[in-house]
């Protein structure tokens, strides 16, 4: 018999501020404010995080029952190779019958469509979280509901949830968070705010030099061809994109 995650947290948290908000799901696999909050409630959030085991973050949209059908166990997402599973994600969207498209080999250069491995990890220029602060505090109360879900890290959000945003390219939403643990341990993001189809991700260690760039822009086709192709960034190839993020410090992902 599973322990219900939220039926002694939330009516604590409540006393102690948290807005109004409402269990999606059933069983329920997170919890979200009905309208939008100010930067204390997710304050009070983290802070009673290692005592309830919610890890908050921002939605940017209220409708995300469509792309959250059921939750997901995380406790085998340390069992993935994250690279196998980029690798594969680059081969789908670039390798058809067993040969590199001539289109997306010249979009992907200098790589030209060979999948390089991942980056190195980059040196963090300040502390994850406090960074993912002060991002939450200049966002604050700008489309910005509360999003609790029962988690062990912040990456594991979307696999615990099952988010399904990037379900025309990402199958299993586990796979979401297998990807996201790296980048936490090697980049230092954080999940700032999530969408029906949108991520958006603080950034400790983003890349200084154009060689890095490359390698870390490698990732994100990988993870979301869309970032090139139609994402937040007037962009059409590889290079392009990365030196987009050169001292970045927020990364944002929309999958079409």
């Amino acid at each position: 018999m599973s322990v219900d995650p939220f039926s002694h947290t939330i009516p604590s948290l409540s006393a102690d501020g948290l807005p109004p908000g409402r269990l999606v799901g059933s069983p329920p696999t997170y919890w979200v404010s009905e309208e939008t909050v100010e930067a204390d409630a997710w304050e009070l959030a983290t802070a009673a995080r290692s005592k309830t085991g919610l890890v908050p973050a921002f939605v940017v949209e209220h409708d995300l029952e469509e792309s959250t059908p059921f939750g997901q166990p995380t406790s085998h997402i340390g069992q993935y190779d994250v690279d196998a599973v980029l690798r594969e994600l680059w081969n789908d969207g670039l390798v058809y019958d067993g040969e590199i498209d001539p289109e997306m080999a010249e979009l992907t250069a200098p790589f030209n469509g060979r999948w390089p491995g991942l980056s190195d990890a980059l040196p963090f220029r300040e502390d994850p979280d406090e960074l993912l602060r002060q991002h939450v505090l200049f966002l604050a109360g700008e489309n910005t509901q509360l999003l609790l879900t029962p988690a062990e890290r912040n990456a594991d959000i979307p696999g615990a949830m099952a988010w399904k945003g990037p379900v025309n390219y990402i199958q299993e939403p586990v796979e979401i968070s297998v990807v996201l643990r790296s980048w936490e341990e090697r980049f230092g993001t954080r999940i700032l705010r999530i969408g029906f189809d949108t991520l958006e991700l603080t950034v400790a260690a983003p890349p200084t030099t154009s060689e890095q760039a490359l390698a870390v822009a490698a990732e994100h086709y990988a993870f979301c061809s869309d970032a090139i192709h139609q994402g937040y960034t007037d962009t059409e190839t590889l290079a392009e994109y990365a030196e987009t993020l050169l001292d970045d410090d927020r990364w944002k992902f929309w999958w079409d």
